[in-house]
């Protein structure tokens, strides 16, 4: 069946069929254009923890932690406990296990090792183990950098002068989207904030 429109009809409806088309058009651009939103795709948190004090007295080669320490494991079990954290991380060294040592306790889970000159492989462990989980990683203040180079996140503006036992990086790593970090403080603060 064969449909004739007449001119007039076609030249009165052009306009419209034209304006309906170009919105069409925009309305595809606008959505390969826009970045994807965070709601749409799961996020996995890394909550990047400096180990707690340690004794220096001691002079033992992995001393455990000093009272100041084991206050700040007390600290950061309180903060994280209702978190929802479904790991943790620490090295082999005594006071970076302890750090965490409470949290683990309390919510039952194991303290995996990981080797803190393969940044990458733990990057890539994250992402394969925890996608859209929260695991807490404890590190030691000259790996936090490198560490968050090796997530893909940025570098939050920062200056580390020293052991800084009282952060806490919460780096939001989602699906679509780009990473963030958040820098926060926990516990009493260390002798390098406390320091006018």
């Amino acid at each position: 069946m064969i449909f004739f429109v007449s001119q007039g009809a076609f030249s009165a409806a052009w306009p419209s069929l034209l304006r309906s088309l170009v919105l069409v058009v925009l309305l595809l651009l606008n959505h390969t254009a826009m970045p994807r939103t965070r709601t749409g795709g799961a996020v996995t948190t890394v909550l990047l923890v400096c180990a707690a004090e340690k004794l220096t007295t001691t002079g033992l080669p992995d001393p455990p932690l000093a009272p100041a320490g084991q206050a700040r494991a007390q600290a950061l079990l309180e903060l994280l406990r209702r978190r929802g954290v479904a790991g943790l991380l620490a090295t082999s060294a005594t006071s970076s296990r302890a750090t965490v040592a409470p949290l683990a306790q309390t919510l039952h889970h194991t303290i995996q090792e990981y080797n803190p000159s393969q940044l990458p492989a733990v990057a890539l462990r994250i992402e394969r183990q925890f996608k859209g989980k929260t695991v807490v990683i404890v590190t030691d203040p000259t790996s936090v950098f490198s560490l968050l180079d090796a997530l893909g996140a940025p570098r939050p503006v920062l200056h580390l002068t020293g052991p800084e036992h009282d952060l806490l990086l919460e780096v939001r790593l989602p699906t679509d989207g780009f990473p963030m970090v958040l820098t926060r403080r926990y516990g009493p603060a260390s002798e390098t904030q406390a320091a006018p």
